[in-house]
């Protein structure tokens, strides 16, 4: 694709070679340009192990958080899980109730709706919940942001422990105790935990402190499975920790004693005994995901604590229905905006939005829109007399630092790096859309909207093959901060064929060294007229196993091609 800029990583530095000795290669390169440049990265890297975890205790504010949390279980006093309608907000909420209810506390969990109340806490719930009798709210994957909140609820008698893992765009509340490793003078090594990944470390330390019997640590294991859905959806790093916790959540996935998730699999035909981060992200988290989005979150979070088959088979038949819907929705959606796009000039940001898009699928379709066109895009719907808005980048621009540079448009907002949500007021909108294209178009430089693809190394094709397979596969769970290895290798044409959909895909079959290699390059189905036998190309793939019926093949999944 002539639009896509290879870049080679940098060949293995002589310190990291000598320190590597022990490996191939390949590994010696692919664990470098994975920043791990000694023998003890490497071991940690290949054989994470569980019992390494960070002391859940080096965390700022959690011994308070879990001395507040045993005096409301020995007191019998109500506690109310306030979380968030995202995978990972399902999944701290799931988590820390179902940890709660062991630990015999009073506990009650409060999802807000997306469209009509949006993202975190609001004084209306907080006010609902005092009338319920709540004495103690624990916000999971929210609530670093909720200043006016928090100042109602303890007006109203109530303590708040916030667990959240936002980034910290000004002063913290004033709650009772705070969990966010990103916090000024946190000692907790490890900054990036998603909101279950803070959560499952608080069940972690109440377990600890409460030393029941018949809830030990080691039993904490069986959560993983949460752990892992929410880390690889909330797209965190698959690092240190994270790496961790998702190679263990994985195994528990395989496995799992979840009645709901079984079912969810079960009828999205999604076999967990091969769960990886693509059944995550591509399979469970959207199904997930659609109950938030298309209607309310509760549906996939009362799936999660399911305890009996036919109330699963339920609730995840209905989840298959509005992930369909959802994907309707946004296919036909952004099919009629990329249609506006054809003839206008880019912008270096994009502002876009319809009146009837619902505010469930606006991030969908501003994370397509960027990948698309490679800038940040800033997606709008109308809520009541309130625009709220999500934003995705797919290039280097830092979402919360152009929202921050821009913050007096809002309402409110926050994010990450390279996501986030905000809300304005109508009379506000042109003054936001002009500040926010202005600030892009002084901070982007035409190459940094270039798609980049980066190449791990550069091998003879005639190397694809079982052995390198296994190799790649020791680098396993793939995803943010630790990509699947990419290679680039001259081939020559034997047969280049569009199949599926439309013709949309590019079946390969390819020599190398008289070696025959097989492939598919998806969506690049409109190059086969240009890649007659015997043309000479070079390929930029990932190495994966194709099995259909009894039989298995290594062949490549193609990222880019370049003719000549």
């Amino acid at each position: 694709m002539n639009n896509t800029i290879w870049k080679i990583t940098d060949k293995i530095s002589a310190k990291a070679q000598k320190a590597l000795a022990d490996y191939d290669e390949v590994t010696r390169q692919l664990l470098f340009s994975r920043g791990i440049i000694t023998k003890k990265e490497a071991e940690d890297f290949f054989h994470p192990n569980y019992e390494d975890l960070p002391d859940p205790y080096s965390m700022k504010d959690m011994e308070k958080a879990v001395k507040r949390i045993i005096r409301a279980i020995e007191k019998k006093e109500r506690i109310v899980i306030y979380g968030d309608y995202d995978v990972d907000g399902i999944t701290s909420t799931a988590l820390l109730y179902q940890g709660l209810l062991r630990l015999g506390a009073d506990v009650k969990f409060y999802i807000p709706h997306r469209v009509k109340e949006g993202y975190g806490m609001n004084v209306a719930s907080i006010d609902f919940l005092a009338e319920e009798g709540t004495r103690l709210i624990i916000t999971v994957d929210n609530g670093i942001s909720a200043h006016e909140e928090i100042e109602q609820a303890k007006k109203l008698g109530m303590d708040i422990v916030i667990t959240d893992h936002h980034e910290i765009t000004k002063d913290v509340p004033e709650a009772y105790a705070i969990l966010n490793p990103k916090q000024k003078n946190d000692a907790y090594p490890f900054k990036d935990l998603c909101g279950v990944g803070v959560a499952f470390k608080l069940i972690s330390a109440l377990v600890i402190k409460t030393k029941k019997k018949d809830f030990s640590p080691d039993q904490l294991k069986w959560y993983l499975d949460l752990v892992a859905l929410g880390t690889i959806s909330d797209v965190m790093p698959l690092v240190g920790e994270n790496r961790a916790l998702v190679h263990f959540g994985l195994i528990v996935l395989t496995q799992t004693k979840n009645i709901g998730l079984k079912a969810l699999a079960k009828i999205g035909g999604i076999d967990l005994k091969k769960s990886s981060p693509y059944t995550i992200g591509f399979q469970i988290g959207p199904r997930l995901n659609a109950a938030g989005r298309m209607a309310h979150a509760e549906t996939a979070l009362s799936l999660i604590l399911a305890d009996d088959i036919p109330t699963a088979e339920m609730l995840a038949l209905r989840l298959e229905r509005l992930n369909s819907e959802r994907q309707k929705t946004v296919k036909e959606s952004l099919e009629n905006l990329k249609a506006s796009f054809v003839e206008k000039k880019m912008t270096k940001a994009l502002v876009v939005g319809h009146k009837d898009w619902s505010a469930g699928i606006i991030g969908l379709i501003a994370g397509r829109m960027s990948e698309e066109f490679s800038r940040p895009v800033f997606c709008l719907s109308l809520d009541g007399d309130v625009f709220k808005g999500s934003v995705r980048s797919s290039i280097n621009f830092s979402v919360i630092e152009a929202l921050s540079a821009t913050k007096e448009c809002y309402i409110g907002y926050g994010g990450h790096f390279a996501a986030g949500g905000f809300s304005i007021l109508p009379e506000n909108f042109d003054i936001f859309q002009s500040k926010i294209i202005s600030y892009a178009e002084n901070i982007l430089q035409d190459e940094d909207m270039a798609k980049i693809l980066m190449i791990d190394m550069e091998i003879d094709g005639g190397e694809i093959g079982e052995e390198l397979f296994t190799k790649i596969q020791k680098f396993a769970p793939f995803g943010q901060g630790n990509r699947e290895p990419v290679f680039a290798s001259q081939f020559k044409i034997k047969e280049a064929k569009a199949v599926g959909e439309d013709g949309k895909h590019l079946k390969l079959a390819l020599s190398s060294d008289s070696k025959n290699i097989y492939g598919i390059a998806f969506g690049l189905g409109d190059l086969a007229s240009r890649l007659p036998f015997g043309t000479d190309v070079k390929i930029a793939y990932n190495i994966s196993e194709n099995i259909w019926g009894e039989r298995r093949r290594i062949e490549m999944k193609v990222k880019d091609i370049k003719i000549g």
